[in-house]
């Protein structure tokens, strides 16, 4: 019954091939998922086994074959003493280009489709995913393999070597027949590492190792063969999505070559003539023979080609990057058994990577890291923000491209197998990291010397980086919170702390010794970290390995070492140029936040960057960096900037107001503490001066605002309670303090004149503050019998430079004749915003603050001075 309506639904789909490959592909789940019976697993074992050798096998014939478009040849063959012996293992060929000039001659033609004009099932388009139903059933029923290892090393027939070699020089036809058939060709592989990995047969596994290679060799070829065929569209391998998917731009951006954007006020659509539309039809029903016309849209191939050309281009200095999520809707998934592969000793080198047969390329690892850390980071979930919503299914479904499988797997599973792989992968992060330190060994310590930018050092780079960001990503993972999942961390961390080369040491018997070990054992990477990109994963699995304690703070001193020596290195792009941009700027982004959170003192910490860095930078004739702290420059400044002031207002936060019964001691270490918080913040709010950029003066209005608003909730009842005893040293800070608002006031005047409505906006609520700070100043003085300190001036309104505005640029803000004060003993370098006569000075004490006009009518404002 079940077999009699198997063959019903293959007669009923198998004239449309992408119906036809998801139904071998879920007939292969449910086959894996021990759902069927033996017998009947059997039955559709045997049946498949004849239908896929007389759809895509053939016999090998003395000459190629003729009456093709292109040259024929037998390639990526394997020859042992094995297939020699066995006469069908040597005798078939995989007839891959035949049947795609077959198909191109039928569909040029006008005729019926592949399909019906050769043998049923014919079509490459369900070529990997018939392979793999044959293979899961012969792992079902016989547990092995051998009735269909001829596959393994069996030919393929392929466009000529010779050939391939004059692809500019080729018609668009021909190049479209050829990266079909090298499609094609690297996802049989991809499905034939995905069956035989796991046998652990060695001659088999040596078999498996050559055709890794294959696979890595074809898609590099792939890349760089893309860049010349804008308007090739592979074909589709994922059929378990819908039609909109499979239609997706291999890019990472939404949609083809980028348009122009349409006015929102035209309601109406300007409609196509007809040449132009008869023309994208046509583009759309264009067939390169490699694919139905439901495969996927032409037009959706045009972004590849400008992003493709950059790879190449750059392919002298940079490694080989595979396009990865911008091709994996045309690659097929690599299962979890793959990466046994690993276990393969690296070489770091080209010339022992070519005399060695049994050794990893540098590109073979980044191949297989690669794929491994996307899939760890799409199947553990590090925390609740990570989890995808519930009927969003927008994104969702592109997502699942190149993870149906994995998403199969509870995420237990996955963590067990990948907790299996890190004997390996930590001897691959310490090859690359021995790597490293010889070249800088060679360069006498200098860590950007010649040999840092080869292609083999960029490869691994970047291979290095995906193998961190996949170890942070199984660190990370939410489940490990679990009891039944202790022993999982548990095995992680020992797996690492195996690897510290300790003579007579014992394992570490508790959790938090497991971790101090491990974090030992990862910090010391960071000597011969290549680049930001690294530092930046490097420091993530730091700070998740911190994370698996809550008592991490005996790691904080460390993790801010690391942090802090990356930031204060210069980093270096492959030409040699300065790292710059939007991405440089979110690595140093991220190195700042975990030093600034994890330093014994923030207020140091920042007043430290602003003297030594900003400071060293604001001398600098170009600022282009600073010398100290490398990462600081022009271009981040805005990056330092925030932070710096977001840590500011978070540390004055935690300037708690002493209690009622505390001593004399707590209330003078508060003081202190509040002296140092006011004298950073002048120091950064004094950077406007120089550094005057929009962002910049936002954040100077918002956050130079909230920390005004903590001093009064937090600072003015201290001030308030030890004026008597402190009566200088509150002085100092109000005096301290009245430079930073002043300057605030500055940048208000400045907006308005700019007549910046992002600035504006900061205005009103930080006016408020200053207003409620007046006075709490005014009682204060009160309250301690010193009425007569308050005295009152006019206020000038000034630009960020000091230089006065003329009345008339701010008419129209009605902003003039405003009052304040000043103090007799103002520092030199300050120019008083005020008028006043000697006469009023002399009168005066030494502490003096301003006043607001109520009477005026003017939108009037006040400082302490």
């Amino acid at each position: 019954m079940i077999q009699t309506l198997l063959d019903l639904v293959r007669q009923t789909c198998q004239d449309v091939p992408d119906v036809f490959g998801l139904f071998l592909d879920e007939l292969a789940n449910i086959v894996h998922g021990g759902a069927l019976a033996v017998a009947v697993v059997q039955k559709i074992s045997e049946n498949e086994q004849d239908k896929f050798i007389d759809s895509y096998m053939v016999d090998i014939t003395p000459s190629e074959p003729k009456e093709l478009p292109l040259a024929v040849q037998l390639r990526y063959g394997i020859e042992d003493e094995q297939s020699q012996d066995d006469e069908d293992a040597a005798n078939i060929v995989l007839n891959i280009l035949p049947l795609l000039c077959r198909k191109a001659k039928a569909n040029g033609a006008g005729g019926a489709s592949a399909a019906t004009t050769d043998v049923a099932g014919s079509s490459l388009v369900e070529l990997c995913a018939h392979f793999r139903l044959l293979q899961v059933c012969e792992k079902s029923v016989s547990q092995n393999l051998d009735q269909i290892d001829a596959l393994l090393v069996c030919p393929l027939y392929m466009v000529h070597e010779e050939t391939a070699g004059h692809f500019t020089d080729m018609a668009s036809s021909e190049k479209q027949l050829l990266c079909s058939s090298l499609f094609y060709a690297a996802n049989f592989f991809r499905e034939v590492l995905n069956a035989f990995a796991s046998l652990s047969d060695p001659d088999i596994r040596s078999k498996v190792f050559q055709r890794l290679k294959d696979a890595v060799t074809i898609q590099n070829q792939l890349e760089s063969l893309l860049p010349d065929v804008p308007q090739f569209v592979p074909p589709i391998v994922h059929f378990d999505c819908d039609n909109n998917d499979k239609m997706a731009p291999l890019t990472a951006k939404s949609g083809g070559a980028e348009r122009p954007k349409k006015s929102q006020k035209s309601g109406k659509k300007r409609k196509r003539k007809g040449k132009e539309a008869a023309a994208d039809a046509e583009n759309a029903n264009l067939s390169d023979g490699s694919h139905d016309s439901s495969d996927t849209s032409v037009s959706n191939a045009s972004t590849l080609s400008k992003e493709t050309k950059d790879l190449k281009q750059d392919s002298a200095t940079k490694p080989a990057v595979f396009l990865g999520d911008r091709l994996k809707h045309y690659l097929r998934e690599l299962d979890m058994d793959v990466f046994a592969l690993l276990s393969y000793r690296l070489a770091t080198d080209a010339a022992t990577s070519q005399a060695s047969e049994t050794c990893l390329r540098a590109v073979d690892l980044l191949w297989l890291v690669d794929d491994l850390a996307s899939k760890l980071d799409r199947a553990l979930i590090a925390a609740a923000g990570k989890r995808h919503a519930f009927l969003r299914t927008t994104n969702a479904t592109k997502k699942l491209f190149g993870f149906s499988h994995l998403c199969s797997i509870p995420p237990a599973s996955v963590v067990e197998q990948a907790v299996e792989l890190l004997p390996a992968l930590c001897s691959h992060l310490e090859a690359i990291n021995a790597h490293f330190q010889d070249i800088i060994a060679r360069n006498d310590g200098i860590a950007d010397g010649p040999g840092m930018n080869t292609v083999e050092s960029a490869t691994l780079s970047a291979a290095l980086q995906r193998v961190v960001q996949a170890l942070a990503s199984l660190i990370s993972w939410n489940g490990f919170v679990a009891a039944d999942h202790r022993s999982l961390l548990k095995k992680a961390l020992t797996a690492l702390t195996a690897r510290l080369q300790v003579p007579g040491a014992t394992q570490p018997s508790t959790m938090k010794e497991l971790i101090r070990q491990a974090f030992r054992y990862l910090k010391a990477f960071a000597e011969s970290i290549p680049n930001l990109h690294c530092a930046v994963a490097l420091v993530k699995l730091l700070v998740a390995v911190g994370n698996r304690t809550e008592d991490s703070g005996f790691l904080r001193v460390d993790l801010d070492a690391v942090s802090r020596g990356f930031l204060q290195r210069a980093w270096y792009s492959a030409d040699g140029e300065v790292e710059k941009g939007q991405k440089f700027n979110d690595a140093v982004r991220l190195l700042l936040q975990v030093h600034l959170e994890h330093t014994e003192d923030v207020l140091q910490a920042v007043d430290k960057i602003a003297t030594e860095g900003v400071g060293a930078l604001m001398d600098s004739e170009s600022r282009q960096g600073s010398e100290r702290w490398g990462t600081l420059s022009k271009g981040s400044f805005n990056v330092f900037y925030k932070l710096m002031m977001v840590e500011l207002v978070n540390a004055a936060r935690r300037i708690a107001a002493p209690t009622q019964s505390a001593n004399r001691q707590v209330r003078e270490e508060k003081l202190l503490e509040w002296s140092v918080a006011v004298k950073v913040l002048h120091m950064l709010v004094n950077f406007v001066k120089e550094f005057d950029g929009r962002p910049n003066l936002s954040i100077a209005l918002k956050y130079g605002r909230m920390f005004i608003e903590v001093f009064l909730r937090q600072a003015m009842p201290l001030l308030d309670s030890i004026f008597r005893i402190h009566t200088d040293d509150i002085q100092s800070i109000l005096k301290k303090l009245q430079l930073s608002t002043r300057l605030l006031q500055h940048v208000c005047s400045h907006s308005k004149v700019i007549k910046d409505v992002s600035l504006t906006n900061h205005i009103p609520p930080l006016k408020k503050a200053l207003e409620v700070l007046l006075y709490k100043v005014k009682a204060m003085l009160f309250n301690n019998k010193c009425t007569e300190a308050f005295w009152l001036g006019n206020l000038k309104n000034r630009d960020l430079q000091g230089q006065e505005i003329l009345s008339q640029a701010l008419e129209s803000q009605s902003d003039t004749d405003r009052t304040t004060a000043d103090v007799t003993d103002m520092p030199t370098d300050d120019e008083s915003d005020v008028d006043l006569s000697e006469e009023e000075v002399a009168n005066n004490p030494a502490v003096s603050v301003g006043e607001v006009d109520s009477d005026a009518g003017v939108d009037s404002y006040s400082e302490i001075v």
